[in-house]
């Protein structure tokens, strides 16, 4: 059953057919008059009208798109159904006033040492550390150290605590194997990027802007995202491979 119906008056129909034959529209406004038309319910015996899939099949449309502009007629009137444009969305507000100041204060500020600008990253860091936000999940990129697991909390912290620990971080381990002069490049690169894009005037002030960076790099425990798979390197590297003739 239908959950939307539409019923033309006489006026909507013969201005939605002199539209059709006639004048040059939006092509989206020409596909709502058709589907307006082909959804009346006033045309026709009970019955013999066609459901939203059917109509869809013949428009070459989906039938979400029918049941829309069935439900924009309904609670929004013909107007607005046949010249479409988005629904009024209500979002919930997650940054108030406030907070949108302190952001747009650190970004307007001076970057953190060893970094060229301010990143969203590290607004969002800089916001949890002045508790402007509090964050309820917390990631953690780590390698594969036996020390890296839930009993090392459980060891440091009681039991109740330990738990809630564990609760709130996302543990992301690197992966096992990976070449290091690669994994040294993407380092290499990551530096450049954050910290030297910018004009440094003296040798002194490169060392400290390196040092702070690298100091920062390695209280975030940064790793490497490593991707490449013995699958992608037998296509990737298909000419270093060993072929044999049959």
């Amino acid at each position: 059953m239908e959950k939307y119906t539409v019923t033309l008056s006489q006026k909507e129909r013969e201005q939605l057919q002199a539209m059709l034959r006639k004048g040059s529209h939006a092509s989206q406004k020409v596909l709502n008059a058709l589907i307006l038309l082909n959804c009346d319910e006033a045309v026709g015996g009970a019955g013999q009208q066609r459901s939203s899939q059917q109509i869809a099949d013949v428009l070459h449309v989906s039938a979400r798109k029918i049941d829309r502009v069935k439900r924009r007629f309904v609670e929004e009137g013909f107007a607005l159904a046949l010249g479409g444009g988005r629904y009024p969305e209500n979002y919930e507000r997650l940054v108030d006033g406030d907070l949108e100041a302190h952001l747009v204060a650190l970004s307007c500020s001076e970057p953190p040492s060893g970094r060229a600008r301010w990143t969203l990253k590290l607004l969002a860091d800089k916001a949890v550390e002045l508790n402007y936000v509090a964050a309820k999940r917390i990631t953690l990129v780590m390698d594969n150290q036996n020390t890296n697991t839930a009993a090392s909390l459980y060891e440091a912290f009681e039991p109740r605590q330990a738990k809630a620990l564990w609760d709130r971080f996302e543990f992301v381990y690197t992966p096992k194997h990976g070449s290091w002069l690669n994994m040294a490049e993407i380092e290499l690169n990551v530096m450049i990027g954050q910290c030297l894009d910018r004009r440094l005037d003296c040798i002194d002030k490169v060392s400290r802007e390196v040092a702070a960076w690298q100091h920062q790099r390695d209280q975030l425990n940064a790793k490497v995202d490593w991707q490449f798979t013995c699958a992608d390197a037998r296509i990737k590297l298909k000419r270093l491979y060993p072929t044999f003739d049959r």
